[in-house]
């Protein structure tokens, strides 16, 4: 009996950046959109510390690796 995997893994990542790319962002596999989930977590809490250096930091790196792992 074949079951049914999902071939794209979704996030919606709504945090507000300075990054071009799709509120809701699909992913090949679950790390890459775990790894996503992750990066808008901690992009959200450097906003409300007020760190912007690494909030910046942080949401080139989730534009990296989204357009790196699509």
């Amino acid at each position: 009996m074949a079951t049914s995997v999902p071939s794209k893994h979704t996030v919606d990542g709504s945090v507000d950046l300075d990054v071009d790319f799709p509120e809701q962002r699909e992913y090949e596999n679950a790390e890459n959109a775990e790894l996503d989930t992750k990066l808008v977590e901690a992009i959200s809490a450097a906003q409300a510390a007020g760190n912007d250096h690494l909030e910046e930091l942080l949401s080139l790196e989730l534009g990296s690796h989204y357009y790196r792992t699509r």
